[in-house]
């Protein structure tokens, strides 16, 4: 299976502060190695959110 299709596993603690934090309205910085899904956990969970993006 290719990276693309492969299923994207998140950790249910990661997801429930990462929705608290929006819901709040809050800065939100999420750091660590390259390839562990920052980008498509943030891609998924903001989809039908207005929001804006800043990638550092």
């Amino acid at each position: 299976m290719d990276r693309e299709n492969a299923p994207i596993i998140i950790p249910q603690a990661f997801v429930q502060k990462l929705q608290k934090a929006l819901e709040s309205r809050v800065f939100v910085f999420i750091s660590a190695h390259t390839g562990w899904g920052k980008t498509s956990v943030v891609e998924t969970l903001l989809e039908n959110r207005p929001h804006t993006y800043v990638s550092l």
